[in-house]
């Protein structure tokens, strides 16, 4: 998609591409750290998603997580929104002031530029993504993961399909990607507040 407009468009998505792969690892950690430690929060076939048999439970959406569990979501999630500001900012940076040791073709210099802003939001969203798709994951909301995967990525699929078609460019791929962010940003959280795991609400309090 990024290669419809040019060559020096595709040089720019491969220095774009590298930054912010570099800075997707940090948002991975995150959620691998949630899919280690939280299973052991819940007695064992207890978490929010799936019982032990496999059968999705509807109390789900009723029944308040132990309280380890909300305090680790709670902190894993300050966490990704720290290093999500941390990361997008080191990345924009480079894109705009460094981009020079990637290449010293000024058309494509002149891409990365405009593309920078959207790199920043990018990786902005992606560790609090990753922590609430790895809170997800590690509570065992495996159904609701893949029913909204389905559906975000053929979403995401058919933008790009439309931004190849009409040749909008490599904002618009950039752009197209930032919103894919967004959505299963949104998408996650609403699933994290609805299963109570968090954002459970100022009036409820932790059990020692």
């Amino acid at each position: 998609m990024a290669a419809s407009t040019g060559v020096a468009s595709l040089a720019a998505h491969q220095v774009l591409n590298s930054i912010f792969f570099v800075g997707c690892k940090y948002g991975d950690a995150i959620s691998q750290t949630s899919q280690a430690f939280l299973p052991a929060c819940f007695p064992s076939g207890a978490a929010t998603g799936l019982q032990g048999s496999g059968s999705p439970t509807k109390a789900s959406t009723a029944v308040l997580p132990p309280a380890a569990a909300r305090r680790l979501s709670r902190r894993l999630l300050r966490l990704s929104i720290s290093m999500g500001a941390f990361v997008s900012t080191a990345a924009y940076l480079v894109a705009t002031r460094l981009s020079t040791i990637f290449t010293s073709d000024v058309s494509v210099t002149a891409q990365v530029l405009r593309c920078a802003s959207l790199l920043f939001v990018a990786l902005l969203l992606h560790p609090p993504t990753m922590a609430s798709e790895g809170l997800l994951i590690g509570s065992l909301e495996v159904r609701f993961l893949a029913k909204s995967y389905a559906a975000n990525v053929a979403i995401f699929l058919t933008a790009l399909y439309v931004v190849s078609k009409r040749q909008l460019g490599l904002l618009a791929v950039w752009a197209t990607l930032a919103m894919f962010q967004l959505v299963r940003l949104g998408t996650f959280t609403m699933r994290l507040k609805r299963t109570r795991l968090a954002f459970a609400g100022a009036g409820v309090k932790d059990d020692n």
